[in-house]
C-alpha cells in the first residue's frame, strides 16, 4: 500500500481512533477481540541464555554455582530473630455491620450501573447484543483504553 494510504490512516486514527475503538468494544465485542488476535504474533519464541547448552555443560555450570555459594556461605550474616505475634486488629461487629457513608450521587451511579448490568444480562439471555447505557458510555475515559 502506498505511503499516502498509511498517512491518511494515521491521521484518521489520531482524530477518531480512541473513540472508534471504544465504540467497537461496546457494540461489537467479537470484532474487537478478533482485531486484537490478528495483531498478536502468530508464533512466540522464547529463548534463554542456556538454550543450546548440553546437559553436561549445564551440570558443570550448576556445580560451579554450588561451589561458589559454599565459598561465600561462611561470610553470610545470620540474623537470629524470634517471631512475636501481632496484636489483633481493632474491628468489632458494629464496625463491620455499618456501611461506609456514601453520597447520593454515588448511590445513583451505582444503581444506574446495576440496572445497566441487568439489562445486558437480559439481552444475553435472549441472544441479543449487549448495549451499554448512555451513562456508562459517557464515563469512558479514552486515556484508560491504552
Amino acid at each position: 500500500m502506498s505511503e499516502k494510504f498509511f498517512a491518511a490512516l494515521h491521521d484518521d486514527f489520531m482524530e477518531n481512533g480512541v473513540a472508534a475503538i471504544a465504540r467497537v468494544r461496546f457494540h461489537d465485542p467479537s470484532t474487537y477481540i478478533s482485531v486484537i488476535a490478528k495483531l498478536m504474533p502468530q508464533k512466540l519464541e522464547i529463548t534463554t541464555p542456556t538454550d543450546g547448552l548440553s546437559d553436561e555443560r549445564l551440570a558443570e555450570m550448576l556445580e560451579f554455582a554450588e561451589r561458589m555459594a559454599g565459598l561465600h556461605a561462611e561470610q553470610a550474616k545470620v540474623i537470629d530473630v524470634t517471631p512475636t505475634a501481632l496484636p489483633a486488629p481493632a474491628v468489632t461487629i458494629e464496625t463491620l455491620a455499618t456501611p461506609p457513608s456514601r453520597s447520593p450521587g454515588r448511590d445513583a451511579a451505582a444503581a444506574a450501573k446495576r440496572a445497566d448490568l441487568e439489562d445486558q444480562a437480559a439481552a444475553a439471555r435472549h441472544g441479543e447484543p449487549a448495549r451499554p447505557s448512555a451513562a456508562v458510555v459517557d464515563e469512558i475515559n479514552p486515556e484508560d483504553l491504552f
